[in-house]
């Protein structure tokens, strides 16, 4: 029988709950929503995830109100799904409305942040200008 006191079977044992916690926290995505870690409730992975749409907006600085549409987050309409009253969103539909959803596969993370205009405006159009001095390039 293994004891305690034993310096073998005490490191056998650390190695085993070391490599326990390792294989449990493989496991786990980060979500981050305009570069702070999201601290509400997740369900599922990638771009299938879902979150509640209330601590998505507050994470995003962006109102949620229910409309005749459906709900809309910020100035789009985003399609929910409830369980027990609650609604929640998935992150592939937020980013088919137009928010920024970059998904590395490599570090196991999400980034959420504000949408991001779909129309290609022209610089003409958006106030700045462009000042040439004749440079080369």
């Amino acid at each position: 029988m293994c004891k305690i006191r034993d310096s073998k079977c005490a490191r056998v044992l650390l190695a085993f709950i070391t490599c326990l916690l390792l294989a449990l926290n493989a496991g786990a995505q980060e979500l981050s929503v305009r570069n702070k870690p999201y601290k509400g409730e997740m369900k599922g992975r990638g771009l299938e995830m879902l979150v509640r749409l209330e601590e998505m907006a507050k994470a995003l600085d962006a109102p949620a109100v229910k409309t005749d549409q459906g709900w809309t987050l910020g100035a789009a309409v985003v399609p929910t799904f409830e369980e027990g009253g609650v609604p929640y969103v998935k992150l592939s539909d937020l980013k088919a409305a137009g928010y920024s959803v970059k998904h590395n596969k490599d570090f196991n993370t999400i980034d959420v942040n504000r949408a991001v205009a779909k129309n290609n405006a022209s610089v003409a159009d958006s106030g700045w200008v462009m000042v040439h001095f004749g440079a080369p390039w």
